[in-house]
């Protein structure tokens, strides 16, 4: 995908030390349509530019052919300044360890991080030693709609627990498919990894020590999680990859609600909503300049019921750390008015305790009269599931109203429109569209998938209840 990572060596008086590592999708490497995911791909070539490792700054320099090359790739020259930012980033890790080293010593921070390491993985261990020995399995279901045709293809995840290590068999994965659903190892890493930090190691410092108790068996090459080079794989991180986290928190779930260890008890949990749409928006300007956007709005999703909480409204993706909403003024950078971006009413599932609500929005363009949306979404057929008699959160959806003038309708009556005011009939969009048309007097509507609950509704406190329909 358009993912790109930077990395720098860090050098001191002449030795390697450490990398700076960072990442940034960046906004548009080209190919069939902007914004880095390309639904309409058959394969890599479609997807934009693509770089083996190269160099880009030298000597403090920037390569000046790769930036010729990157630049008349791209649709929006300003996607130069994300990896610029990634090389400022590194640049501030380069003097930050810089004065650490210089204050400690190299022999010194070299012992503390290998000490560092030596301790994740020994507390990592002794949270997987509390789970019962044995074997979990979980599926989930890969949605594809991007060729125009529907497409259920499963995904099993089984982990097995011995002693103090993981086994996660990845290997009942379906063939590779001509679209851009299939998954690298480096996103199948990351989501499982992001789930073992939430659900195992919230409170562990993230290093290679936290890998040393993982083993994997991988899929035969040619399949969606493990696919040949030249396969299109710009959403599969969103996509298959997803879906294994979904799959993988199933199964690793099973083993908590076993576990006699309290600690582990208390991670038992519901499943998050995890997926969101990622609409990406191009057109001409009224002066004339060309404009792209991701519509991220509805990026928060709700998270699953936890066993002593309801699941966190609005919580975006809770396997990737650090994350939050933007803000809603952001709508002055781009060509669009928002008329609302609410919590949606029941998308959450219920249960003794309910999963989180998601985010639901809407909006016109504003200063553009056309533009096309690429649509990336996922999870709209197939719901979350729920453990322990709980309900499974709502799914995720893309409308267009193109009967109803929003703007003449605000100056009608005088207030903004909400959900109810859309009475025109509803263009139900796929999951995975190409360059749909949408004009200045349409209204488009999206909203991401709810958490799912934890635990037989029946049980839920009176109060509770109350709260929830008062």
């Amino acid at each position: 995908s358009a993912d790109t990572n930077v990395l720098t060596p860090l050098f001191h008086k002449g030795g390697l030390v450490a990398w700076a590592f960072s990442d940034v999708h960046v906004f548009d490497v080209g190919g069939l349509t902007p914004g880095g995911w390309i639904p309409g791909a058959f394969d890599r070539y479609g997807e934009g530019i693509h770089f083996p490792i190269i160099k880009i700054v030298s000597e403090g320099e920037w390569n000046d052919t790769f930036t010729k090359i990157f630049l008349a790739n791209v649709r929006l020259p300003q996607s130069l300044n994300d990896l610029r930012s990634c090389v400022a980033a590194n640049n501030t890790a380069r003097e930050r360890l810089t004065e650490l080293v210089d204050r400690y010593g190299v022999e010194t921070f070299r012992e503390y991080s290998a000490v560092n390491i030596q301790l994740s993985e020994r507390l990592a261990r002794e949270r997987i030693a509390a789970l019962p020995d044995g074997t979990y399995e979980s599926t989930d279901w890969v949605e594809y709609d991007g060729h125009g045709e529907d497409g259920l293809y499963r995904i099993t995840v089984r982990v097995t627990v011995r002693g103090d290590e993981l086994l996660i068999d990845l290997s009942d994965s379906p063939p590779q498919v001509d679209g851009f659903v299939n998954s690298t190892r480096a996103a199948l890493l990351g989501w499982i990894f992001g789930v073992l930090a939430r659900t195992l190691f919230p409170d562990l410092p993230l290093n290679a020590g936290l890998t040393e108790p993982i083993r994997f068996i991988v899929p035969p090459l040619g399949t969606m999680l493990n696919p040949t080079p030249d396969a299109a794989t710009s959403g599969g991180h969103m996509e298959s990859g997803s879906k294994v986290l979904r799959a993988f928190h199933q199964a690793l779930q099973r083993a908590i609600q076993l576990s006699e260890s309290p600690r582990m008890q208390s991670r038992a949990a519901g499943l998050g909503g995890n997926v969101a749409p990622h609409n990406v928006v191009a057109g001409i300007r009224r002066d004339g300049s060309r404009e792209m956007w991701v519509s991220l709005d509805s990026l928060g999703t709700g998270l699953g019921a936890q066993i002593n909480i309801d699941g966190r409204d609005a919580g975006c993706y809770e396997d990737m750390t650090a994350q939050s909403l933007l803000d809603t003024e952001l709508e002055e950078s781009y060509s669009a008015l928002h008329f609302y971006r609410r919590l949606m009413p029941n998308s959450g599932g219920h249960g003794f305790r309910r999963g989180g609500l998601c985010i639901d929005t809407a909006w016109c363009l504003y200063g553009m009269d056309q533009a096309r949306v690429t649509t990336l979404s996922n999870q709209t057929r197939v719901p979350s599931t729920a453990p322990g008699g709980g309900y499974p959160g709502g799914a995720t959806g893309n409308f267009v109203f193109r009967d109803q003038d929003p703007m003449a309708w605000v100056a009608s009556e005088k207030r903004c429109l909400t959900p109810s005011d859309l009475t025109a009939e509803a263009e139900v969009l796929p999951s995975h569209g190409t360059y749909i048309p949408i004009a200045s007097g349409d209204t488009f509507r999206a909203f991401c998938a709810g958490g799912s609950g934890l635990g037989d509704p029946l049980f839920r406190e009176t109060w509770r209840v109350a709260k929830d329909v008062a």
